[in-house]
């Protein structure tokens, strides 16, 4: 009996557009299959054919879930756990709300401005954290 599984690829560009060196993607597919090695290889074929489409790089990481049995509206569709000593917020700031994210939608100029407005949010998070010191600084 085939099952569902979503698989998670990394993929890294090179920005053209961008200070940084590496922009990285990180992208799910879903897959019916037997199994989930089925569904890794499947996944990592279409993988490589995307970073081809795509000019970017499959760096040979990706991670599968599999979904519920009976899938729709509020079930998970993928799902990590990782271990780590960061307070919440830390961690979010560190994996995930860093300010360089590229939000990824149908709008392709709008995705090219929020790419190139980290120079900005990054300034902004620059100011925060001088507020956060000085404030510190005052309690002392």
């Amino acid at each position: 009996m085939k099952k569902y599984y979503s698989i998670k690829c990394i993929f890294v560009y090179e920005p053209e557009d961008s200070e940084y060196l590496y922009r990285y993607e990180e992208r799910i597919t879903l897959w019916h299959t037997k199994d989930m090695d089925e569904a890794i290889k499947l996944a990592e074929e279409e993988a490589t054919q995307y970073a081809k489409k795509s000019n970017s790089e499959y760096i040979k990481y990706c991670v599968s879930h599999k979904l519920d049995e009976k899938y729709g509206e509020g079930k998970s569709v993928y799902s990590t756990k990782r271990n780590s000593d960061l307070e919440p917020e830390q961690y979010l700031d560190n994996f995930y709300d860093t300010g360089d994210e590229c939000i990824i939608s149908d709008d392709p100029i709008g995705e090219l401005e929020n790419c190139l407005d980290y120079e900005q949010t990054l300034l902004k998070a620059l100011e925060m954290n001088k507020r956060k010191i000085k404030k510190l600084k005052t309690e002392i």
